[in-house]
C-alpha cells in the first residue's frame, strides 16, 4: 500500500494568518509619503464615481491602511454625508454608526489601535432600511481577491453587520474595499469561507474596479 506524499509547503496554498502576516509586513514599511500620495488618489477616483447625494459609509485607517479621511472630506466639502463606525465593547463584536467631520472630536478606541468619532449614534440598518440616498459602505480590508472575496483582520465586524442587511427593504449598499494595488490578490491566494464577505467594487490608488460579487 503506497503512502500518500505531503504537498510540498511551496506548492500549497496559504492560510489566512500567513497571508495577513505578509500583508502587516508590507504596510509597516509604506512611508508617510506614499500613504498621502495614495489618499489623495484614492479620494480623486470615489469623487469621480459617487455623487454628492450619497451616503459614505467610510472607516478611520489603522496604520498602514488606505487613508479615506481625504475622499471623506472632500465629500463633506461638496455637501455629501459621512459616516464612520465605532466599535462596541462586549462580546458580540458589534459596530455602531457616528457622522463624521475632519473638525470632529475622535478618541482613542479601547479595542483597536484606530481612532473613533465622539457623538450619537446613527442607526444605520433602520436608515438603509428606509432607502433613498444611494449608499457606499467602504469596508477595510487586508487583501480581496479578483472574484471580491475579502480578507479582514479577523474580527468579524463587518461580516457580522453586512450579513445583518439581508433583510433589507430596499436595495443594499454597494460594498466598496479599499486597499493597496498590490492587495489585489489573484483567486485562491487566501482561503475563502462561506461568512467571509464579498465586495461590488475595489477601490485603490490606481481607481475603481468591478468584481465577480
Amino acid at each position: 500500500m503506497s503512502t500518500p506524499q505531503e504537498t510540498p509547503a511551496a506548492d500549497r496554498p496559504a492560510g489566512k494568518s500567513e497571508v495577513r502576516a505578509r500583508i502587516r509586513s508590507a504596510r509597516a514599511h509604506l512611508t508617510p509619503e506614499t500613504v498621502a500620495r495614495r489618499a489623495d488618489a484614492l479620494a480623486e477616483h470615489l469623487l469621480a464615481r459617487v455623487s454628492e447625494s450619497s451616503l459614505v459609509v467610510g472607516y478611520l485607517a489603522m496604520p498602514g491602511e488606505p487613508d479615506l479621511r481625504p475622499a471623506m472630506a472632500a465629500h463633506l466639502a461638496r455637501g455629501g454625508e459621512v459616516l464612520v463606525p465605532r466599535i462596541l465593547g462586549g462580546a458580540a463584536r458589534e459596530l455602531e454608526w457616528v457622522e463624521w467631520s475632519p473638525h470632529g472630536e475622535t478618541v482613542r478606541s479601547a479595542h483597536a489601535p484606530v481612532d473613533e468619532p465622539v457623538g450619537a449614534p446613527t442607526d444605520l440598518a433602520a436608515r438603509l432600511d428606509r432607502g433613498g440616498a444611494r449608499t457606499v459602505l467602504l469596508v477595510p480590508a487586508l487583501a480581496v481577491d479578483a472574484d471580491g472575496a475579502r480578507l479582514g483582520q479577523g474580527g468579524g465586524y463587518y461580516d457580522r453587520f453586512v450579513a445583518g442587511l439581508e433583510h433589507l427593504a430596499s436595495a443594499p449598499p454597494e460594498l466598496w474595499a479599499a486597499v493597496h494595488s498590490e492587495e489585489v490578490l489573484p483567486i485562491g491566494a487566501f482561503p475563502v469561507e462561506s461568512h467571509d464577505l464579498r465586495v461590488d467594487r475595489i477601490l485603490t490608488e490606481d481607481g475603481i474596479e468591478s468584481t465577480g460579487a
